[in-house]
C-alpha cells in the first residue's frame, strides 16, 4: 500500500509586523529581623517570558501567527527560623500573569503522526499558594523533615477555530497542566555508624491535568525511596532505591487517533517501576587535606 498527500498553500503576507520587544525584569526583596534567629522577608518579583512565531504551516491567521510575550508580578511573604536543633521556613505567594502563553496541538487527520502545535496567549492568570518546610534534629542520630506544598491556579479561557473547527482548544476557566493543588515529601535520616547513614523518604502527589487541550487528569500518587550512605575518606557510597512499592502511576497523558479505528483514545507515558543503584561521588576537597 502507499500513502500520498499534497498540499497547496498560499505563503501569508506578513511583512507589516514588528517582534521587537524589550523586557525589564525586577526583583525587591525587604528583610525584617524578629530577633537573631527568625527573619522575615518581602520580596516582589517582575518576570517575562519572551513571545515568538508559530511556525506550522497551517497557522495562517496573523492573529495567532505571533504570540505575545507573557509577564508575570509575584509576590512573596517568607518567615525563616533557623537554631541549632530545627530549621522552619514558610512562604506565602500569589503570582499575576499577563497574556499568559498556552501550549495547544491538534491532530488535524487521522494520520498518528501528523501533530500541529500552536502557542497561543490567554488574557490572564494566577498562581498562588504556600510552601512549608520543618526540619528538626530528634537527637544526635536521628533527622526528620517535612515539606509541604499547596498550590492554586488559574488560566482564562481560549478557543482558537480552525477551518470552522475547534480543533486547537482549551477550555479555560480551570488549573493548568501539570500542577497538583499538593505535594508531601516526609524524609527521615537516621545516622547508624558515624560513617553509614540510612534515609527513607515519602512523597504524595495530587492529581493534575495531563494537558490544557482536554479534561483528563492524573490520579495521585504516593512513593517510598530510601537509600544507604556509606563514607569513607574522599568517597561517597550510595545504595538507593526508588518507588520501593512498585507503583504504577501516570505522568503524561495524551488524547489522540493512533488505531485503525481513528477514534482518539486516551494514552499514557508511565512512571519507571521499582529501581535499585549505585552511586560513587568522590570529594576533591577531602582527598587534598
Amino acid at each position: 500500500s502507499s500513502n500520498y498527500d499534497a498540499w497547496s498553500l498560499d505563503p501569508p503576507n506578513f511583512n507589516n509586523f514588528n517582534l521587537q520587544d524589550y523586557f525589564v525584569g525586577i526583583q525587591s526583596l525587604l528583610k525584617y529581623g524578629i530577633c537573631e534567629n527568625s527573619n522575615v522577608f518581602l520580596g516582589i518579583k517582575r518576570g517575562y517570558k519572551p513571545g515568538g512565531i508559530n511556525q506550522d504551516m497551517f497557522v495562517n491567521d496573523e492573529n495567532v501567527r505571533f504570540y505575545k510575550p507573557e509577564y508575570n508580578i509575584n509576590y512573596e511573604l517568607t518567615y525563616k527560623n533557623l537554631n541549632e536543633m530545627n530549621s522552619t521556613e514558610f512562604t506565602l505567594f500569589h503570582m499575576i500573569r499577563k497574556d499568559p502563553q498556552v501550549n495547544l496541538y491538534a491532530q488535524l487527520t487521522s494520520n498518528p503522526v501528523d501533530f500541529h502545535y500552536l502557542n497561543i496567549n490567554a488574557e490572564n492568570g494566577y498562581n498562588s499558594g504556600f510552601e512549608f518546610f520543618h526540619q528538626r534534629s530528634i537527637n544526635n542520630k536521628l533527622n526528620l523533615s517535612i515539606s509541604l506544598g499547596y498550590l492554586i491556579t488559574n488560566i482564562d479561557e481560549i478557543n482558537y477555530t480552525y477551518e470552522e473547527t475547534s480543533i486547537y482548544r482549551y477550555e479555560g476557566g480551570r488549573e493548568q497542566a501539570h500542577a497538583p493543588n499538593y505535594n508531601l515529601s516526609l524524609t527521615s535520616n537516621y545516622k547508624i555508624f558515624e560513617n553509614l547513614i540510612a534515609t527513607i523518604e515519602f512523597t504524595g502527589v495530587d492529581s493534575y491535568y495531563f494537558s490544557e487541550n482536554n479534561d483528563f487528569k492524573s490520579d495521585p500518587y504516593n512513593l517510598f525511596n530510601g537509600s544507604i550512605l556509606y563514607q569513607l575518606d574522599s568517597f561517597d557510597v550510595i545504595f538507593w532505591g526508588k518507588n520501593l512499592t512498585n507503583e504504577k502511576y501516570a505522568l503524561r497523558g495524551f488524547y489522540f487517533a493512533l488505531d485503525p479505528s481513528y477514534e482518539n483514545k486516551q494514552f499514557f507515558h508511565t512512571s519507571n517501576p521499582l529501581e535499585f543503584g549505585i552511586t560513587l561521588k568522590y570529594n576533591l576537597k577531602s582527598s587534598q587535606k
